[in-house]
C-alpha cells in the first residue's frame, strides 16, 4: 500500500505529483511542508494509491487497503464512500435490491 498527497490549487479535482510515501504518516509531513512552501492553493489530501482488485462479494473492483469501491459512491454490499450504510442508503432511493 502507498499513498500520495494531492493538491487543490483551482478547480474542484486534486492533483498530485507522482510521489508515494509507504505510511500514511510520511505522506502527510510531506503535505504539511509542501503546503508550507506553496503560496497558492486550497487545500491538500492524502490518499491511498488504489490497487483494485475484483470483489467476490459484490462484483466490483474493491481497493482492500481503504475499501474504495472503483467509480461507486454506494455499494449493495453496505459500503458507501461517506462512510454510511449504502445498501440502506440505496434502498432509500429507491433501489431494489434481491436477496442473495
Amino acid at each position: 500500500m502507498s499513498y500520495m498527497v494531492k493538491m487543490r490549487v483551482g478547480g474542484v479535482d486534486y492533483v498530485g505529483n507522482g510521489l508515494r510515501f509507504s505510511t500514511e504518516e510520511e505522506a502527510r509531513d510531506y503535505g504539511v511542508a509542501l503546503a508550507g512552501r506553496w503560496t497558492v492553493f486550497r487545500d491538500w489530501v492524502v490518499e491511498c494509491d488504489h490497487q483494485y482488485n475484483p470483489s467476490r462479494s459484490c462484483g466490483v473492483n474493491v481497493c482492500y487497503d481503504c475499501l474504495d469501491h472503483e467509480g461507486l459512491a454506494l455499494c449493495f454490499c453496505g459500503w458507501a464512500r461517506s462512510g454510511g450504510d449504502g445498501r440502506r442508503q440505496l434502498e432509500e432511493m429507491g433501489e431494489n435490491i434481491e436477496e442473495e
